[in-house]
């Protein structure tokens, strides 16, 4: 989180594996529903983004001290989805539960945010600033409004914070929020694409603000992207323990350059933030190599 960032509870969270597991699945898109994002035939297997969790890769992160990972990409030319996690799920959200307050404004203010509201909103994704979330979080009743709209999306794994404070912990609780990288593809998707559930006004408006972060909101999914590609993205990051188990997450979506996709990676256990921001970056990484939109024939 930022300005001011969130503390850390000390409360740890159920660990449901201990292995890393690999998942590719199909997920219905508008950009795919023809077909069911599903590859056929020579030629377009050819062509079609490669699985970014090679053995080495998945070997190569597994390496990295203490951090345990949950992540996901989401290819929107073909609609199929990879991801990889390992250790302890679900995930602090941190500063990323700000995009889903601001899409669960949008969703029941018919697109738009209130024109008095508008400021806080640019400021919470811009700026990361955490007493304009809280304005806002009062303002809707946080905790019942995006549960409400997370269950709308189907965020199975997403368990919103009902308290503003926690004894002992000076930050909002609201990013105490927990979360799995499948649920926060399926956020990010909202803005992606037209599923139907904001207006394209909306989807636009959240793009453009989470496109124009202050430079230092500008990392994470942001790594390895070549110049000129639009990144809208939102991070986060969490201290644990005295400042030596972060949580740090970074979600968005990448397009241009001849690619188009949504990218969460949620870390946890890093020694320190500067740790936890280069297990994303290598993530992020090799993503954007492996996530080339097939050409049109």
């Amino acid at each position: 989180m930022a300005n001011p960032r969130i503390a850390a509870p000390v409360k740890r969270l159920t660990a449901l594996s201990a292995m890393g597991t690999i998942v590719i699945s199909l997920l219905a898109s508008p950009l795919s529903a023809s077909t069911g994002g599903v590859v056929s035939g020579a030629s377009q297997q050819q062509r079609a983004p490669s699985n970014p969790f090679t053995a080495s890769f998945v070997k190569q992160l597994q390496l990295r001290d203490h951090t345990t990972i949950d992540c996901a990409v989401m290819n929107l030319a073909t609609g199929k989805t990879y991801s990889f996690t390992t250790g302890a799920l679900p995930h602090y959200d941190a500063s990323i539960v700000k995009l889903d307050v601001l899409e669960t404004i949008l969703a029941t203010h018919h697109g738009v945010v209130p024109s008095t509201w508008q400021p806080l909103a640019t400021s919470m994704i811009e700026d990361s600033d955490n007493n304009a979330t809280t304005d806002l979080w009062e303002k809707i009743d946080g905790y019942s409004a995006l549960t409400n709209y997370n269950n709308r999306l189907g965020l199975k794994h997403t368990v919103v914070e009902k308290l503003l404070s926690v004894k002992g912990f000076p930050w909002p609780a609201w990013g105490l929020t927990t979360t799995t990288a499948a649920d926060q593809v399926r956020l990010v998707q909202q803005i992606a694409e037209s599923t139907g559930i904001l207006t394209a006004t909306a989807r636009r408006y959240a793009a453009t603000l989470m496109a124009n972060v202050i430079a230092s909101e500008d990392w994470g999914i942001t790594s390895g992207v070549s110049q000129g590609t639009t990144v809208s993205l939102k991070n986060g990051w969490l201290p644990i323990h005295g400042y030596t188990d972060w949580t740090v997450n970074s979600i968005g979506w990448i397009h241009g350059n001849g690619h188009d996709y949504i990218a969460a990676i949620l870390t946890d256990g890093n020694t320190t933030m500067g740790y936890g921001q280069q297990t994303i970056a290598t993530i992020s990484q090799q993503f954007w190599s492996t996530q080339r939109s097939p050409q049109k024939s």
